[in-house]
């Protein structure tokens, strides 16, 4: 018998919109060319100082399409290690809209590198955040537009 070459998942009902999902049998390959991007944003576009774990998970109940965590692990020598999570429910959509959640992502750990505060206390974008992310290539707009 021929292994099926996507998995279909189940979100309980009333949790998200659609609650089918369709995704591969192995992650890796996501999560290789995730970090590939990060490696090209790094040399080419944006300098990503300090290390940064790149993860795919799922969201919860959450309605996001991924997370910055800074310091979210500590490596061997004790210095803290940022992640970068993109939400594993959201791999289904066009691979420049997962890019540019990934791009969103690295934006607010060259923030975070740079001692620049990018959020506002209740965590919603601030203007230095719309600034940098402009500066970086993307469009920001408000939420209700």
């Amino acid at each position: 018998m021929a292994k099926k070459a996507e998995s279909e998942l189940q979100q309980p009902d009333g949790v998200g919109g659609d609650t089918t999902h369709h995704l591969p049998d192995s992650l890796i390959p996501a999560l290789a060319e995730l970090e590939r991007y990060v490696q090209w944003a790094d040399a080419r576009y944006m300098p990503v100082t300090g290390r940064v774990v790149v993860t795919i998970q799922t969201r919860g109940r959450r309605e996001i399409y991924g997370c910055y965590v800074a310091d979210k692990w500590v490596d061997k020598e004790r210095e803290g290690v940022a992640e970068v999570m993109i939400a594993a429910e959201t791999l289904q959509r066009p691979t420049l809209a997962v890019l540019a959640t990934l791009h969103h992502e690295l934006v607010h750990h060259y923030a975070a590198t740079h001692e620049v505060k990018d959020t506002s206390k209740s965590g919603r974008h601030n203007k230095q955040f719309k600034e940098l992310a402009e500066g970086y290539g993307l469009e920001v707009m408000d939420a209700g537009s």
